[in-house]
């Protein structure tokens, strides 16, 4: 690696790049944010839209999104057992 390569990858270049935008008044943020400033909730016809671009800008984002609809599937079918438990034994579910 050479020289000029070196200096682009030097973390201390962009914490004095961040300090100067600072003092300029910018306030700092990120992707995310932006999409979130954007997005504003998840109840919204294009919401799909808005999950795929967070899975791709982060990958982690994706397993999030998989645990949090295996966790509704999960509440539903719960929901539907208890309530089918009601029907059969009366007003009130059995307690263990």
């Amino acid at each position: 690696m050479n020289t000029e390569k070196r200096a682009l990858l030097d973390p201390s270049d962009s914490i004095i790049t961040m300090a100067r935008l600072s003092q300029a008044g910018v306030v700092p943020t990120s992707a995310n944010a932006v999409m979130y400033e954007f997005q504003q909730h998840w109840n919204r016809p294009n919401n799909q839209a808005f999950a795929t671009v967070y899975t791709d800008v982060g990958p982690n984002y994706r397993a999030v999104i998989e645990s949090f609809q295996k966790a509704q599937k999960s509440h539903k079918r719960t929901r539907w057992t208890t309530s089918s438990t009601r029907d059969i034994r009366g007003s009130h579910a059995c307690k263990l």
